[in-house]
């Protein structure tokens, strides 16, 4: 059975493989509208597996560091 991830699965292997990565960055390698990324992206900080350090406007998203 090869089920397909989801968006809030390949945000999460995406802030694997390169930690440091904006909203705008993901949307655009995901192919994806940017309020689209950031409303999983905002599912995943609630659920305690990633933040957003820095700025609003030049922060980022991370792992966070005791996953």
């Amino acid at each position: 059975m090869n089920k397909e991830k989801t968006l809030d699965e390949k945000l999460f292997d995406l802030l694997k493989e390169d930690g440091n990565q904006s909203a705008a960055g993901l949307a655009e390698i995901l192919g994806s509208f940017p309020r689209t990324v950031q409303r999983a992206l905002k599912r995943l900080m609630s659920d305690g597996k990633i933040e957003h350090v820095g700025s609003n406007w030049f922060g980022h998203y991370v792992i966070k560091q005791d996953l």
